[in-house]
Order: structure tokens, then C-alpha cells, then sequence
């Protein structure tokens, strides 16, 4: 059987046509996440490069994604300043929230960090965060490593017993 050249451009530009589809459908970032994150910024200045409406296809500094979905933020030394919003808690996937060395990064810790099920490193290490522990941090039981020294944390305030 012979294809003419023709035929074979034709179905060479369906399939291309299909993949750049599939790719601009992949590079969407989860409506959720994409919300939580542009929250966040509201309560932050820095980083200067978070632009574009889609933070995993826009590759967003410190901002990992997998399957969509916003799985880390390491903003570590950006001379970040503001608050940790409550909003963090929208993103429901996230894994890695490594903020340390920050330290205009201030504010107490908002409660709302307990419902990130999935967190497995919470590091915020030299930032200026003050007030109480959140007992909401007993919660993630996914937890393996949490970082919270050097910040003015009030010392009569223990770690949640759960941990």
C-alpha cells in the first residue's frame, strides 16, 4: 500500500494538533490550587516571578506540581515577607512547604495548616512566625519532618501531644 506524502503531512499534523491539545490540558494547574496560590500572594511580596493564570504551566519559582496539582512550595532565602495565610489550607495535595530563612515572614501560624493531609515536610525554619504552635499540626500524620526553630515561637507553647 502506498501513502502519498500528502496523506502522511495530513495525519503528521492531526497528530500533532492532538498532542499540543494533550500538553496544553496537562499544563493546567488544579482551579483550586491555582486559587490558593494567587490568595497567598495577596499576603506576600515576593517572589517577583509568580506570573502567568497557570502556576504549574507557567513553572512558578519554588512551585512543584504533579497530575495538576500543586505538591510543593520551597521559597527558601527569597527575602520573602508577609504572612502564611490561612488560604494555605486549599491546597489539599501539598507535600512540601519549605519557607525557611524568611525571616520577614511573620505572624502566627494560621490554625488551617492541620487540614494539609498530605504534608509530609513543613519546614519554617528562621522565619520571624510568633504566638502559639497550632494544635492543628497533631493532625498531619503524614508528617515526617517539621522545622520550626529559630522563630519567636512562645516557649509555654508544647507541641501538640499527637505528634
Amino acid at each position: 500500500m502506498v501513502v502519498s506524502l500528502a496523506t502522511t503531512l495530513q495525519i503528521l499534523v492531526y497528530f500533532l494538533v492532538v498532542l499540543i491539545h494533550v500538553l496544553s490540558i496537562a499544563a493546567w494547574t488544579n482551579p483550586v490550587d491555582a486559587a490558593a496560590l494567587k490568595s497567598l500572594t495577596n499576603y506576600w511580596y515576593g517572589p517577583s516571578d509568580w506570573n502567568g493564570a497557570d502556576p504549574c504551566g507557567s513553572s512558578w519559582e519554588g512551585v512543584g506540581c504533579r497530575n495538576s496539582r500543586v505538591i510543593s512550595i520551597t521559597l527558601s532565602s527569597i527575602r520573602l515577607k508577609g504572612q502564611l495565610s490561612g488560604d494555605v489550607q486549599g491546597l489539599s495535595e501539598l507535600e512540601t512547604l519549605d519557607l525557611s530563612y524568611n525571616k520577614d515572614l511573620t505572624g502566627s501560624l494560621p490554625q488551617s495548616i492541620g487540614r494539609l493531609t498530605n504534608l509530609s515536610n513543613l519546614i519554617l525554619i528562621g522565619c520571624g512566625f510568633s504566638g502559639p504552635i497550632p494544635d492543628s499540626i497533631g493532625d498531619l500524620k503524614r508528617l515526617a519532618f517539621l522545622s520550626l526553630n529559630s522563630n519567636q515561637l512562645l516557649e509555654e507553647y508544647l507541641l501538640p501531644l499527637a505528634i
